[in-house]
């Protein structure tokens, strides 16, 4: 009788625990109609080798044999012996065979001691790969991310190919976890290509061809200790199999032994808790966290695993999610062990931002240092105080904490970091304010106090996260100094980096070229060869055949001779010239997405969502005659003013004249509001001044400066100008506010949003820099507009009722409110913009413009994002006409189409705006209109030359347009939530009862107080603020596996 074959029976696309008991419906039948299995599986332990052979009895008595290629993951300690000497077979056996002792309980040892006898008769062949990285080197943590694959091959040749999330966990409450997609060869078309492509990923990885694994015989070692596990007198099967005996009916796999609750419930929880630390770890980070990554900050993620303990640059265009990238990677060095001890350190403005952006995306309960405490955020079932005094010398102590550059920066503070013991992970945002006084000048100063303390403590740092969105301010310098800190080939000293990049611009000839070829290969030497995807890009753009680029790679590596550089056609010279700057240090260093590498994602079908086109337009809004009058008396009053003061007073005196300038060009309402304040100060001395909101929405916007400003010293200078100020002047301006009407710009602002409801948009974001601001436009639209108003701003959210009053509401509410569809307009200043979802809304109206313009980049980044329902968004930019914000920002809008984003070699040229605009207002009255004149003259200028600018950042950092390849997360919401579902795999004492769905009301022993808990990262998105996940590594999360532990 003709023995059945794989086509003999009909395969479904698909498997999972939702069609039934997948050992029987498809295990079994494949592999007794096969003759040959191959298997890969992601990391090696006894209980996965057990269950990667699960129906291999069947397979046998058709007498077919297995080829099983097994992941192995090394460690730290793992590394450094083989980096020493020792024999690498030897470390992968000493690291990898006490994992065959985990199988602890008769069912696992029953199956090993069944592999082991297949192994012994010879049916059953292993091999190791233990996974390499993109230079070819072992490092700690790597998985196989080849894994979760098999190959079933039979008499006739057909083969059939089994991929996806397959079980690799033996915990019997994890069985309902797996699914897989299977494809045939003989149904042809896409089937048979995906199953050629699995079978020569299979081979290439068993013949040890593959650069990203390297991949050993089964070591003696390791065989001599699975046959421990062979059964008594080797008669786990009879009888024994033979070729005359193939059709011996199977025998009964001996049946698992009933766990008892108390063994089901240590082994869910310390699962979960162990999912990050296993060699396939890498997404439960992911999985776990409220955010869902575009594929360039998978990329960027990727690349930090890759390369841990790593160095890196993240340089991402304002408004692609920098901080998405840096929490995941922060989250899963947290909860999977590799980091013990994190600092991120932020500009003290936006440390609040990281805090919440933390707990709220990625469930991590962070505390900032103040400089005299340690801060908590608020958080649903809290059980200790938010704020915990610590002393200077003991703070660095706690493991994972936020702190201020602005604060750390001092000289009386930096000692603490340089004294204190070193980090697994240190964090820099804003890392462009780490720079060299007068960079690129004649006037160069050395490193500012923030570059200095970077260049003292990153030795202290294991891994070490550089992120800004302008790594270049003004001169190419500034990226050395940056890059320096994470760590350059020998050679690439500053001058020496900067020239490399001035030649390649020059069309070099061959001697140019060859020195910096000499500097290429230096490169090529740290960090290894140009990758492939590099010189594909190279090849494609200059039309090289594939033996043309060899050729040039070989004359760029000759390192002596200067003739093969000779050769070189024209064409050739200049793939040569690309090569170098794709072959610099940067791309080493610097991870740099933009919004026109998501185009080409979408181009290419990588996403399913397209990047919107912007519609800009610019409203230069005429003002009255009584709003003119007011205007040119108080750009009168500044230049009086800062003219008039003595010059150890002019810093504090410009600081201030430039608030009142910058108000004025928001609103009359802003500048009354200061003004005001002014007044009363200068009536009572002792009277208190600015808040800390106002004195930071007032900070200046010049990134430019050697020193960044924070806002104790913004106190200061504001206290220092009342000296000079004119009581009866500041009076004066305030009865002309006071006759003031309506505000033209927000009768225009009304206009231009009938204008886009009328034209099919739903909702719209309105942008201001003040509060003050933002409190006259929502009273005004509130009177003239019957539509949904909220507002946000640095004191929190604000909704306008049915009866016309405004209710404060929380950030949580008006997330909801705004996906749901229950908001028109969101009026809402810069700093409250992150966090918020803002994706939805179509129209964007930036009430003023601030001198800075990567923050109007900013807020149009709150809606130019993935995930945007309108294919176009309409960008709508006000500004009263004839000002010098006017001029600059709608000539630029005109000549370099500004507002639809910034160009890498434009960046140094806009960083200089806000001195532009700080130049023209401090002007005498006389030279006023030729300071407007000059402010735009200067920047066009600087424009016209762009191109003779020999570094373009985004030119040297291009980035790959291959979507990483990631194992799926073992550990997944739904998971947990089965647990927390089930009284029997809840810890002892632990009440839990369900609420909505996916949602739970949980007491723990000894707690009077009840949390509201899901497990669902959607569902905590929107009710952070109500509700705590459970999920590694919160504290609640951290308690339940304690009240576990006692049971392991």
């Amino acid at each position: 009788m003709e023995k059945p074959g794989l086509r003999d029976r009909k395969w479904e696309v698909s498997y999972s625990h939702e069609d039934g008991e997948l050992v029987s419906l498809f295990f079994v039948p494949a592999l007794e109609r096969a003759t040959l299995y191959q298997r890969t599986t992601g990391y090696f332990s006894g209980d996965v080798l057990a269950l990667a052979a699960r129906g291999l009895d069947a397979l046998i008595r058709r007498g077919g044999r297995m080829q099983l290629l097994v992941g192995c993951t090394l460690g730290p300690d793992d590394i450094e012996q083989i980096e020493k000497g020792y024999d690498v077979r030897e470390a992968v056996a000493r690291s990898q065979i006490n994992r065959l002792a985990i199988a602890n309980d008769l069912w696992a040892r029953e199956r090993i001691g069944w592999v082991a006898w297949a192994v012994a008769h010879g049916h059953l062949d292993v091999k190791l790969a233990v996974p390499l990285d993109k230079d070819g080197k072992m490092r700690a943590g790597l998985g196989l991310y080849h894994a979760k694959m098999g190959v079933l091959t039979d008499e006739a040749g057909d083969r059939l190919v089994f991929k996806g999330s397959i079980n690799e966990t033996p915990q019997g409450w994890l069985n309902n976890c797996e699914s897989f997609d299977v494809n045939c060869s003989w149904e042809g078309g896409k089937d048979l290509v995906r199953v050629e492509r699995n079978q020569a990923e299979f081979d290439k990885l068993w013949s040890g061809k593959a650069r990203s694994a390297l991949v050993l015989d089964f070591p003696e070692a390791m065989r001599q200790k699975l046959l421990e596990f062979l059964p008594q007198n080797d008669a786990f099967v009879k009888p024994p199999i033979s070729d005359d005996e193939g059709d011996e009916p199977p025998v009964d796999e001996p049946e698992a032994p009933v766990q008892t609750d108390i063994e089901r419930m240590r082994e869910a929880w310390a699962f979960i808790a162990g999912a990050a630390k296993r060699p396939d770890g890498a997404m439960v980070a992911v999985a776990t966290s409220a955010v869902e990554p575009w594929p360039h900050q998978l990329r960027a993620y990727k690349r930090m695993l890759d390369s841990w303990p790593f160095r890196l640059l993240i340089a991402d265009e304002v408004g692609l999610g920098k901080t998405i990238e840096a929490g995941l990677m922060i989250r899963h060095a947290w909860i999977s062990g590799l980091a013990k001890r994190i600092l991120i350190l932020t500009p003290a403005g936006i440390l609040k931002q990281w805090q919440a952006e933390l707990y709220e995306k990625f469930n991590m309960l962070v505390p900032i240092y103040t400089g005299s405490s340690l801060a908590w955020p608020e958080h649903h079932f809290r059980t200790c105080p938010l704020e915990q005094k610590v002393s200077r010398g003991n703070w660095t102590k706690q493991p994972l904490v936020l702190a201020s550059s602005h604060l750390m920066r001092r000289r009386d503070r930096q000692a603490e970091l340089l004294e204190a013991e070193g980090w697994d992970l240190l964090l820099l945002d804003e890392a462009h304010h780490a720079r060299r006084a007068g960079a690129g000048t004649k006037q160069e100063k050395g490193p500012n106090r923030l570059l200095r303390l970077m260049l003292g403590i990153r030795e202290k740092a294991k891994s070490l996260l550089l992120m800004t969105a302008t790594p270049m301010q003004v001169h190419p310098v500034e990226l050395w100094d940056l890059l320096n800190l994470l760590g350059l080939p020998e050679k690439w000293a500053a001058d020496v980096f900067v020239r490399y990049f001035e030649e390649l611009g020059k069309n070099p000839d061959a001697d140019g070229l060859h020195q910096q070829a000499v500097l290429f290969q230096d490169v090529e030497k740290l960090f290894g060869p140009l990758p492939p995807g590099e010189i594909e890009r190279v090849e494609q753009a200059y039309g090289l055949s594939k033996i043309e680029s060899r050729r040039v790679l070989k004359a760029l590596r000759e390192p002596t001779s200067i003739i093969p550089l000779k050769h070189l056609t024209a064409k050739h010279r200049k793939a040569a010239v690309a090569m170098l700057k794709v072959g610099s240090p940067v791309r080493h260093r610097m991870s740099r997405h933009t919004r026109n590498l998501l185009r080409e994602y979408f181009k290419k079908g990588l996403i399913d969502s397209p990047i919107a086109e912007r519609q800009v337009k610019d409203v230069p809004i005429d003002m009255t005659p009584a709003e003119s009058a007011l205007y040119k008396e108080v750009e009168d009053y500044i230049s009086d003013t800062y003219q008039a003061a003595a010059t150890d007073k002019k810093t504090a005196v410009g600081f201030v004249m430039t608030i009142y300038r910058r108000r004025l060009a928001s609103s009359f309402a802003a500048l009354r509001q200061t003004l005001q304040d002014r007044y009363a100060r200068l009536d009572q001395p002792q009277a208190t001044g600015p808040d800390e909101l106002h004195l930071d929405e007032d900070l200046p916007q010049d990134e430019r400066q050697d020193e960044t400003l924070e806002v104790a010293e913004a106190a200061t200078l504001e206290a220092a100008a009342l000296k000079v100020e004119e009581k009866d002047r500041i009076k004066s301006l305030l009865k002309m506010i006071a006759q003031l009407g309506t505000d033209t710009k927000a009768r225009v602002l009304v206009d231009e949003l009938q204008a886009a409801f009328a034209d099919g948009y739903t909702s719209a974001l309105v942008f201001t820099q003040y509060t003050d601001t933002m409190d006259y436009l929502k009273e005004h639209l509130a009177e003239k507009l019957k539509m949904n108003l909220a507002c946000f701003s640095g004191r929190g959210g604000e909704r306008r009722d049915s009866q016309g009053a405004w209710v404060t509401c929380s950030k949580e509410q008006i997330k909801r409110m705004l996906r749901e569809g229950k908001i028109d307009v969101l009026v809402c200043t810069d700093a409250a913009g992150e966090g918020l979802n803002l994706q939805s809304c179509g129209v964007l109206i930036n009430a003023d413009l601030p001198w800075n313009p990567m923050k109007v980049e900013q807020r149009i980044g709150r809606i130019d994002r993935i995930g945007q329902k309108h294919p176009t968004v309409r960008i709508v930019n006000l500004a009263y006409a004839g000002t010098v914000e006017a001029d600059v920002y709608f000539a630029l809008s005109e000549r370099i189409n500004l507002f639809n984003g910034v160009v890498g070699k434009l960046q140094p040229i806009l960083s200089r705006m806000p001195q532009e605009f700080e130049a023209a207002v401090l002007r005498a009255k006389p030279d006023r209109e030729r300071g407007r004149y000059e402010a735009r003259h200067n920047l066009e200028v600087m424009i016209e030359s762009a191109d003779d600018v020999h570094f373009d950042i985004d030119e040297v950092s291009e980035a790959d347009l291959k979507l990483p390849d990631m194992p799926p997360s073992p550990l997944k919401p739904e998971q947990i939530d089965a647990v927390l579902a089930a009284p029997a795999l809840l810890p002892p004492g632990v009440e839990c009862s369900p609420l909505e769905p996916q949602t739970y009301c949980l007491q723990l022993p000894g707690h009077k107080d009840k949390a509201r808990v899901t497990a669902s990262p959607i569902i905590f998105d929107d009710h952070f603020e109500s509700h705590q996940m459970v999920a590694p590594d919160s504290p609640l999360f951290r308690k339940l596996v304690e009240l576990a532990s006692p049971h392991v």
